[in-house]
């Protein structure tokens, strides 16, 4: 392979890093539509932690999220979670959570964490499996989560937002 070659592969890499950012970022803006009287617990923010330093591994995204907080069910946030890198996936992650916080009546900022549905599959679970509802009393180190329901499947194994609602139905049965 030459380099102008691999230049060239780097560029289809990049657009279809761009396509994907746009599709996710549609993706959450119809979670949020879906998400009728469940306010938005961190506004419009999706991410976070991105350096502009030079001095970097990269300046990508991860991941990106939407957690959510209902006047009705103090104590429970529900949320969307999309892993970009972790690694030990080989492809990007789509992971809706069900938390319940052992603070009832907390602001919702101060007892959920906008990596939490990460956490929760990739390092506080038992086990990883995709599309099965995993339901755990997590690790958090804070202790500030009594219970997680959490389902996760591959990004590109979704092909419609009717998924997407069905994996947030399955876990708040």
């Amino acid at each position: 392979m030459t380099t102008e070659d691999y230049g060239k592969q780097v560029a289809v890499a990049i657009r279809a890093v761009q396509q994907m950012h746009s599709d996710c970022s549609r993706l959450l803006l119809e979670f949020d539509r879906k998400m009728a009287g469940w306010t938005p617990i961190y506004g419009n923010n999706a991410t976070r932690e991105l350096t502009y330093h030079v001095r970097a591994q990269y300046w990508m995204a991860e991941g990106v999220y939407r957690f959510y907080s209902h006047k009705n069910f103090p104590g429970v946030s529900r949320g969307i979670t999309i892993a970009f890198i972790e690694p030990d996936c080989d492809e990007p992650i789509l992971i809706v959570s069900n938390i319940t916080h052992k603070s009832k009546g907390s602001d919702p900022k101060s007892v959920c964490d906008e990596w939490d549905g990460w956490n929760a599959f990739f390092k506080w679970g038992r086990k990883r499996v995709y599309n099965e509802v995993l339901s755990f009393e997590p690790v958090d180190p804070q202790q500030r989560i009594e219970s997680i329901r959490l389902i996760a499947s591959p990004l590109y194994s979704i092909k419609s937002m009717q998924e997407v609602e069905g994996m947030m139905d399955r876990i708040t049965e």
